[in-house]
C-alpha cells in the first residue's frame, strides 16, 4: 500500500484556517484568498510600490516554510500552483527527506516519521510562489504552531530573529533542497529564525525594502550588497548614496540592532573589470567598507562590514558554473563561513545564546 493510499484510508482533518495549529515562518506578508494562502516577501497589499520585485521575486519563498508542533504520523499539503516545485521536510531541525511536486500536481501525503510531539517544519520551494489551501494531519493527531511548549518555553528560548537582503545568490533558486541552500543551513546551526530577502537581480537598495526591512521584528540583520548594482543597475554617483539611504532607513527603526554589511563574493569577470556604469566589485567592497566607517565614526557601535570573499573566493572558483552563482556543493561552505561572520559579530555584541 503506497503512502496516498494509507493516508486515505485514515480520518484526517484539514487545519489550514487554525493558525493556532501551524505557522507560516519567514514571511513578510500571508495574502489570504479563494484559492488559500499565499505567503509573499514583501507586503502584498503593497506591491504596486514594488516595482519589478513584485512581479515574481517578492512572490517567490525562499526561506520561507511551514512549521506546527504535532504527533501526526501523516501530512496531506495542497497547493493552487502547477509548476513542478520541491519541498522539504525537517523534524526536530533535522533533514528528512525532499518531496517532488510534479507538474500539475496538487496534493501530497507526507510520511511523518518518529512518535510523538515533534517539531515539523516543510520547506517551500525558493524558486515558486506557493498558494497552499490544504494541511491535513490524522484526525486522532494534535497541532500547535508554538514549536516549543509554553512550560518549557523557558528552557527553550525563542531564537533569535535574522533578516537577511541579498540577491539571487541569496535566494539560490538554482539549489535543488530549499532548506540546504546557504542561509537556511547558517540559520539552523546557529539557531536563528530566518527571513530570507534574498530577490534575484533586485538587490539594487530599493527604498521600500529598507522599509520593509525596518518594519520586520530582527535581533540581526544582514544587507549582501554589490552584485546586483554591477550590470548597470547604479552608478559611480548613486551607488554610494544608495547604500547610505538604505542604512538609514533601517537604522530609523532599528537604532540598536546589530548589522553586517556584506561585500560581494568572488566572481573573476567581474573583480576589475567595470561595469556598463563604470562599477567594479572592487570598488564597491571599497565604498561598503567606508560606508560602515562613516556609521560607526557618527556612533553607530553595531554596525560591522566584512567582505563576502571570506564565504567564498577564488578558491572555489570551480563551484561558479556560470562565473557567478555558487552550485549545490558549495553551500554548506558558504553556510560555514556565514556562521563564523555573525557568530563573531553576536560575541562582539555580547549576546548570550
Amino acid at each position: 500500500m503506497t503512502t496516498t493510499q494509507r493516508a486515505k484510508t485514515r480520518k484526517m482533518k484539514d487545519i489550514i484556517g487554525d493558525f493556532e495549529a501551524y505557522r507560516f515562518e519567514g514571511h513578510i506578508s500571508l495574502e489570504k484568498s479563494q484559492g488559500g494562502y499565499k505567503p509573499w516577501r514583501i507586503p502584498y497589499d503593497k506591491q504596486e510600490f514594488f516595482p519589478f520585485i513584485s512581479q515574481d521575486v517578492g512572490q517567490e519563498c525562499s526561506g520561507i516554510r511551514i512549521s506546527m508542533r504535532t504527533d501526526s504520523s501523516t501530512c496531506i499539503l495542497g497547493r493552487k500552483e502547477d509548476q513542478e516545485g520541491r519541498i522539504d521536510l525537517l523534524i526536530n531541525e533535522k533533514f528528512v527527506r525532499s518531496h517532488l511536486f510534479k507538474k500539475e500536481t496538487h496534493q501530497l501525503t507526507i510520511e511523518l516519521p518518529g512518535q510523538g510531539m515533534r517539531q515539523v517544519e516543510i520547506w517551500l520551494d525558493q524558486a515558486l510562489a506557493w498558494t497552499i489551501k490544504q494541511l491535513e494531519i490524522d484526525d486522532s493527531s494534535q497541532a500547535f504552531g508554538s514549536l516549543v511548549p509554553k512550560e518549557d518555553q523557558e528552557i527553550f528560548p525563542k531564537k533569535l530573529s535574522w533578516v537577511h537582503y541579498g540577491s539571487s545568490i541569496s535566494q539560490a533558486k538554482h539549489i535543488t533542497s530549499p532548506s540546504r541552500i546557504w542561509l537556511a543551513q547558517t540559520a539552523r546551526q546557529m539557531g536563528l529564525s530566518l527571513t530570507n530577502l534574498g530577490l534575484s537581480g533586485q538587490c539594487v537598495m530599493d527604498p521600500m525594502m529598507g522599509r520593509v526591512i525596518g518594519d520586520v521584528p530582527a535581533d540581526l540583520i544582514s544587507l549582501k550588497l554589490g552584485i546586483n548594482t554591477y550590470p548597470g543597475l547604479s552608478t559611480i554617483r548613486m551607488f554610494e548614496s544608495t547604500v547610505i539611504g538604505l542604512i538609514s532607513s533601517i537604522r530609523d527603526k532599528h537604532p540598536m540592532t546589530p548589522l553586517l554589511i556584506l561585500s560581494p563574493i568572488y566572481s573573476e569577470n567581474r573583480e576589475a573589470v567595470e561595469g556598463p556604469t563604470g562599477l567594479t566589485l572592487s570598488y564597491m567592497r571599497g565604498i561598503l567598507e567606508g560606508v560602515v566607517r562613516k556609521f560607526y565614526l557618527r556612533g553607530d557601535d553595531h554596525i560591522y562590514y566584512r567582505d563576502g570573499r571570506q564565504i567564498l573566493d577564488q578558491t572555489c572558483l570551480d563551484h561558479l558554473p556560470d562565473g557567478l552563482h555558487p552550485d549545490g556543493i558549495i553551500q554548506d561552505h558558504m553556510a560555514h563561513g556565514m556562521t563564523q561572520i555573525l557568530n563573531e559579530i553576536l560575541v562582539l555584541e555580547g549576546v548570550e545564546r
